[in-house]
């Protein structure tokens, strides 16, 4: 597990750059099956994990379908928030 002192603060620029590919990305939630596929809210297909080993891929899909956009700017709004308030 990585600690969270080695993990640096977002930059404004990696935030911005991070909201916006989450703007043009199909919208959350998503969610994904057993293949694993993730797909989006409408059903469409977003992804597959099929390179990884069964268990790392299921744990890739359900990462990737937690961290859809809906989620990620929901967390860039509280991270702005956050520095707001400071």
């Amino acid at each position: 597990m990585i600690s969270h002192k080695s993990i640096t603060r977002l930059s404004e620029r990696e935030l911005q750059d991070l909201e916006a590919k989450a703007k043009a990305a199909s919208p959350g939630p998503w969610w994904h099956n057993d293949f694993p596929a993730v797909y989006d809210a409408d059903h469409r297909f977003v992804c597959d994990m099929m390179v990884a080993r069964k268990k790392r891929r299921m744990a890739d899909a359900d990462y990737i379908t937690a961290a859809n956009p809906k989620a990620i700017l929901k967390l860039i709004a509280e991270v702005h928030e956050y520095r707001e308030a400071k």
